[in-house]
């Protein structure tokens, strides 16, 4: 059983609700929105460092790890898959 499935139905939401066509999500969530998410993300988060008085340089330090796990998560969940080899 999915986790999309509602409980006692044994149907998918998206049988139950269909979507138009248009609406649908045929392909996975792009590389720049996934960045823009993530840098709205970092920025929330130096914000806060900044504001419970945290040194800039631990800000900074942390900040860039962040981006650096953002980049890598990023690339590994927007990549397409490799056509298979004949």
């Amino acid at each position: 059983m999915s986790s999309r499935t509602p409980i006692g139905t044994g149907i998918r939401i998206e049988q139950a609700f269909p979507l138009p066509r248009r609406l649908r999500r045929e392909k996975g969530m792009s590389f720049p929105l996934y960045l823009i998410g993530f840098l709205i993300f970092i920025g929330g988060v130096a914000w806060a460092l900044i504001a419970a008085n945290v040194p800039i340089l631990y800000v900074v330090i942390g900040c860039t790890i962040l981006l650096g796990i953002g980049i890598m998560t990023g690339v590994s969940k927007t990549r397409t898959k490799d056509p298979p080899s004949k």
